[in-house]
């Protein structure tokens, strides 16, 4: 049996373990870009919840000095 050698297929190897790593790092990357804007998201929305609340609460308080 003869065995064929081909030069610079351990190169090939170890870049395409490289580049399976580095898809890796950026998956996580990705994720965790993602749960970052899932966070903010929330905390706008909170946010802008508790200033809906204090807004209509000063109109009311407007509204009851103009009577």
């Amino acid at each position: 049996m003869e065995h064929i050698y081909l030069q610079g297929s351990e190169a090939v190897q170890t870049a395409g373990h490289r580049m399976s790593s580095a898809a890796e790092d950026m998956r996580q990357a990705a994720m965790n870009i993602s749960s970052a804007l899932f966070e903010h998201q929330q905390f706008l929305t909170d946010w802008l919840a508790e200033f809906r609340q204090v807004f209509e609460e000063s109109r009311e308080r407007e509204a009851a000095k103009g009577k």
